[in-house]
C-alpha cells in the first residue's frame, strides 16, 4: 500500500491539495501473472482545473463544470487496474482493463501492453467516458516508447 498528499505551494490566487492512496498487487518478478491497483483520492481544486495528480494517481476535476466565484470544491476519485501479464521469450503481453470514476465522470476500458526486452513498449488503449454534464466520448490510444 501506498499514500501520497500533494499539494501547490506557489500559484498566486490558486490553492490546490490532494490526498490519495492505493493498494497493488504487484505481479511476478518478470511482469507475469496477476496485478492489481486500487487508489481513492480525495482533494480541492482551483478554478483554473490544474491536475495535482495524473492519471492512474488520484486527484482531479472536471472542466465540463463551472466553479462559482469564491469556491474550491472537494473532488473525489477512484481509479482500479485488473492486468495479466503473459511472458513469450523476450515479449511481455498484458491484458488489462481500467476504471476511473470522479464527482463529474465515469472512464471504463480496456487495452493491451505489449513490451518487447525493455526496448520497446507498445500500449493500445480504448475507453468510454461518460460526464453528468452528458458530454461522453469514445477514444482509442495508442502509446508507443522505444528506447534508442
Amino acid at each position: 500500500g501506498s499514500t501520497t498528499a500533494r499539494v501547490l505551494l506557489f500559484g498566486g490566487d490558486r490553492s490546490e491539495w490532494g490526498i490519495g492512496g492505493g493498494i497493488v498487487l504487484l505481479p511476478g518478478q518478470e511482469g507475469e501473472g496477476l496485478s492489481l491497483s486500487l487508489q481513492p483520492s480525495f482533494g480541492q481544486s482551483g478554478a483554473n482545473k490544474l491536475q495535482l495528480f495524473q492519471e492512474g494517481g488520484g486527484f482531479s476535476y472536471d472542466p465540463t463544470q463551472e466553479l462559482a466565484v469564491g469556491t474550491t470544491p472537494l473532488t473525489a476519485r477512484f481509479h482500479a487496474e485488473v492486468a495479466y501479464g503473459f511472458r513469450n521469450g523476450t515479449a511481455l503481453l498484458t491484458p488489462y482493463t481500467r476504471l476511473d470514476t470522479t464527482d463529474y465522470s465515469t472512464t471504463y476500458g480496456a487495452g493491451i501492453r505489449y513490451q518487447l526486452d525493455n526496448s520497446l513498449d507498445l500500449d493500445l488503449s480504448a475507453s468510454r467516458w461518460n460526464s453528468s454534464s452528458g458530454n461522453n466520448d469514445n477514444r482509442l490510444f495508442l502509446q508507443l516508447r522505444s528506447d534508442l
